[in-house]
């Protein structure tokens, strides 16, 4: 198409290169109509830059389910094949998303690149996934990425991108009609002459300004109707009607390689378009429907051809007769080469109910859920559904495939069909269905309900399977409510349905085990785990595993926790088990927090985060939060509150939700000595009635948090009494970190009503249990309020001794608002605190320190860049910034620097 005007859009464009230019990547997404122009703008401003990196790609509606279809596109294009070699076959996202940073990386290497995705409304979601994965990596990268697609399309994004692009990273250009004037330049352009301003008023009234249906008019239309006013334009909808005219006045080869290619999609083979058309001359049909502009060859080296607009495709599609429809799409099914490209065109060609060919698709969409491809199993069970022709078939398939959807994440797509599934026939299956989506979106009454009902219609004896699923998640519901009891039996009977050995009974040992430590049966529940092979990296034993390491948290072994939650969260990422890395991670980001590991915390609460967020899930609601801890006790606030509004925001019921963004809240507001603040968002959890694991000790420390609070608005007896019970369950579990905690709390209590006898030795046992310990930020607080308390008592050589001791902690550990505090009982004891200096220049980011960690293990830019699913680019702005910072000029001398020998 000629273009013309457009010159503020380019301007847009070409500012937004020029940023990418200085190394500050940028997002721009141009959208609007069918026929706007949007291609065209895109064309034009390539066309300035012809010594930049170009990687193109296009979404394409009869590749949607197409796994990796878009990035597939890239990779194998010119710029991309010829940048590096195609690597392993593609599999999860986050490994495909490393791909493509990896590529752009390369490209690099010559110059900028601007990354094109054509059509991104019909692009397939898992390279759309990939592709934000991505997007949110290029930091220091001289790249542009231009996504254009349909104004109206916009519901089809899945929700990140659709946030990426709402929150206003991306510089949005929503293509309007061309003016008048610009309508009479493409007139001129055309060759239709003596075309007046007036005429080009009439066209843009007519089309508004639409360039791709002003085109088509002016192609059409003879001169002479633009230079009488009396006659009358054709609509706009006449474009449908000039397409297939055009058609119509082609020859028959032509016609009949433009009818095949319609059928085969937008993009095609011309061999098998040839083949499809059954036509012995396949050129002269392209190069005659190439001047009509009803056809283009793509690349000529491969001889691929496509539509030159998805209207054209579809108005010659949809002008084929029903019955010629269904021949070719038949045809084409016996032409094809892969199975799912042939299930899609006898899906097309089939008006009626198939069985054999439902069973076909089922067959398929099975070996498609045993390789992980569970959207495509989920898509093909659909179609299998459809095609059934008995009605209990029908639902049976339909509900197999939801629960794929389920299985794969994809909770809003399985919303879609509740209401269809919810019309079925009352059974196990669905009720158990539907009962997982009410659970997996936070509605408890619903889930119990549903779940109920599916194990009082389910028969173990005639499908144990289903029965052992049903228990399975009848566990998972009562876990969610804090029913530890109800969770333990209900995998029992999990465990007596299934054979040693299975998956079911693989994730019933772990969902026991978890319970009977909820009820303080913390070696009846390592037995459990000991029956289970540790060893294995099958995803369920990885699970069970992760379940070991919270359990070693608990009982504060904390570098064995530490081991078992890494090695759960490495095998996990390797093997793409995306749910249990990021719950692994995230509980490996607490035991860091509690080692004082606070880098690391940070880099794995992050990656957690990273992960739920790419696998389009919310944020774990039932994990604790690291990140806001580390932010908090740093005195981060911008951070704390936006980690803080991540972890809460999303509107669960369960109880152990609750409790969990409870404790979030109540971590920032201590850090701030918001005490009003501590007891109003704990007062929910106060409020629950199952207290099994609200009180049980290891998994959820609040309780001194809220009794700290009472002592600090003067409610001493409340706290005193409140203590009473959590002290005495402490000591019968024998956990040394909550007893620690407490006793510092009652050190507080008793110092406050003037018993100094039994202050000193509360803080004192609170010293002897934490030091057994590893946790220097407790071992810090505990100085503190020792400390304090010592200085009240008038003797200050004794409280410098401990917050000296305190104040080496906070200031090793970089928490800013305590080493605050710290200093002004310092000052208080007539003590003069060291002089503040600044922030430290020279310290390393937590995201400098694990870059320089993997470079001192000897990692190439681009093997760290994948660890940390970073793009190349930014891992190079990332050493430069570490060479200065530790005043070094080489890769060598990273691993001999203090920081890196301390792990500091």
């Amino acid at each position: 198409m000629e273009f013309v005007g457009r010159h503020t859009e380019l301007g847009l464009l070409r500012s937004q290169f020029d940023e990418a230019l200085g190394g500050h990547p940028r997002l721009a997404l141009i959208e609007g109509p069918p026929g706007i122009g949007k291609t065209a703008l895109v064309d034009r401003f390539l066309g300035e830059y012809g010594d930049v990196q170009v990687l193109r790609a296009s979404g394409e509606e009869a590749e949607a389910f197409l796994e990796y279809g878009v990035v597939d596109q890239l990779l194998s294009s010119q710029a991309g094949s010829s940048a590096m070699p195609r690597q392993a076959p593609l599999e999860d996202h986050l490994k495909v998303g490393a791909q493509v940073l990896d590529l752009l990386g390369h490209l690099q290497e010559r110059g900028p690149v601007i990354l094109v995705i054509d059509d991104l409304h019909w692009a397939d979601q898992t390279s759309l996934k990939a592709l934000l994965f991505g997007l949110r990596r290029l930091q220091a990268d001289r790249v542009l990425a231009l996504l254009v697609m349909r104004s109206e399309e916009t519901h089809r994004l899945p929700e990140g991108l659709s946030r990426l692009i709402h929150s206003g990273v991306a510089a949005r250009q929503q293509l309007r009609g061309l003016e008048s004037a610009d309508l009479r330049e493409l007139a001129a352009l055309m060759g239709v002459g003596a075309f007046s301003a007036g005429a080009a008023e009439r066209l843009h009234q007519h089309t508004e300004g639409n360039p791709l249906y002003a085109r088509a008019l002016l192609a059409e239309l003879p001169a002479e109707i633009w230079r009488r006013p009396e006659l009358t334009v054709p609509a706009p909808h006449s474009f449908s009607l000039l397409v297939l005219r055009r058609r119509a006045q082609r020859s028959q080869e032509t016609r009949q390689l433009l009818d095949a290619a319609s059928v085969l999609g937008m993009h095609s083979s011309l061999d098998l378009a040839a083949r499809l058309a059954d036509i012995a001359d396949p050129l002269a049909a392209v190069d005659e429907a190439s001047a009509a502009g009803l056809l283009q060859i793509e690349q000529v080296g491969k001889r691929e051809i496509a539509f030159p607009h998805p209207l054209v495709e579809a108005t010659i599609y949809h002008g084929l007769s029903m019955s010629e429809r269904a021949r070719l799409h038949a045809r084409a099914a016996t032409l094809v080469d892969d199975q799912a490209s042939s299930l899609r065109h006898r899906v097309a060609a089939t008006p009626t109910a198939d069985p054999q060919l439902a069973a076909d698709l089922a067959d398929f969409a099975r070996r498609e859920a045993d390789q992980g491809a569970w959207a495509s199993a989920a898509a093909h069970l659909v179609k299998a559904s459809r095609l059934s022709a008995g009605r209990s078939e029908r639902e049976r398939l339909l509900l197999e495939a939801v629960n794929w959807m389920l299985f794969s994440g994809s909770v809003s797509q399985a919303a879609v069909l509740r209401e269809e599934i919810s019309s079925f026939a009352g059974g196990a299956l669905r009720d158990c269905i539907l009962g997982q989506l009410a659970l997996l979106e936070g509605r408890p009454g619903e889930a119990e309900r549903l779940l109920a009902n599916a194990w009082t219609q389910c028969d173990p004896a005639i499908d144990a399977q289903l029965a052992a699923t049903i228990a399975l998640r009848n566990a998972s519901q009562a876990m969610g409510r804090l029913r530890a009891a109800e969770g333990a039996e209900w995998a029992r009977r999990a465990l007596r349905l299934t054979r040693p050995g299975s998956p079911e009974a693989s994730r019933g040992k772990a969902v026991l085990s978890m319970a009977l430590a909820y009820l303080g049966r913390l070696p009846e529940a390592f037995a459990v785990l000991d029956s289970t092979e540790l060893a294995s990296r099958s995803e369920l034993e990885d699970w069970a595993l992760l379940v070991h390491g919270l359990l070693r948290l608990v009982e504060d072994e904390l570098p064995n926790a530490r081991a078992d939650l890494a090695r759960v969260a490495a095998t996990a990422l390797r093997q793409g088990s995306l749910q249990t890395a990021a719950d692994a991670l995230d509980w490996l980001a607490t035991a860091e927090y509690y080692s004082g590991a606070w880098d690391d915390a940070i880099l794995h609460g992050e990656r957690a985060l990273l992960i739920y967020t790419e696998s389009e899930r919310p944020y774990h609601a039932f994990n604790p939060s690291a990140l806001v801890a580390v932010w908090a006790a740093r005195g981060d606030w911008i951070r704390a509150e936006q980690h803080t509004r991540e972890a809460t925001t999303q509107p669960l019921d369960y109880e152990m939700a609750i409790l969990n963004t409870a404790i979030i809240q109540a971590q920032l507001a201590a850090a701030r000595s918001d005490h009003q603040r501590v007891l109003r968002v704990l007062q929910p959890v106060l409020g629950l009635t199952r207290r099994e694991r609200i009180d049980e000790q290891g998994f959820w420390p609040w309780q001194d948090i809220y009794a700290d609070a009472l002592v600090n608005l003067d409610r001493v007896a409340e706290a005193g009494a409140f203590l009473r019970a959590h002290e005495s369950l402490a000591a019968e579990r024998g956990r040394c970190s909550m007893m620690a905690r407490l006793a510092r709390v009652r050190g507080r209590v008793e110092a406050a009503e003037g018993r100094p006898e039994q202050a000193e030795s509360a803080f004192l046992s609170s010293l002897q249990h934490i030091e057994r310990l590893r946790m220097p930020f407790e071992q810090a607080r505990i100085q503190l309020a020792y400390g304090n308390y010592l200085r009240r008592l008038g003797r200050r050589r004794e409280a410098a001794g401990q917050l000296v001791a305190a104040q080496i902690s906070f200031v090793e550990l970089g928490a800013g608002p305590y080493l605050e505090r710290c200093e002004r009982e310092l000052a208080a004891s007539g003590l003069t605190p060291r002089k503040r200096r600044g922030a430290d220049r020279t310290r390393l980011t937590p995201q400098e320190l694990s870059v320089a960690r993997l470079v001192a293990s000897g990692l190439t830019n681009r093997e760290v860049a994948g660890e940390l699913f970073l793009s190349t680019k930014t891992i190079e702005f990332h050493l430069s910034q570490i060479f200065d910072k530790l005043d070094i000029t080489s890769r060598r001398q990273i691993a001999k620097h203090p920081q890196l020998a301390t792990g500091t």
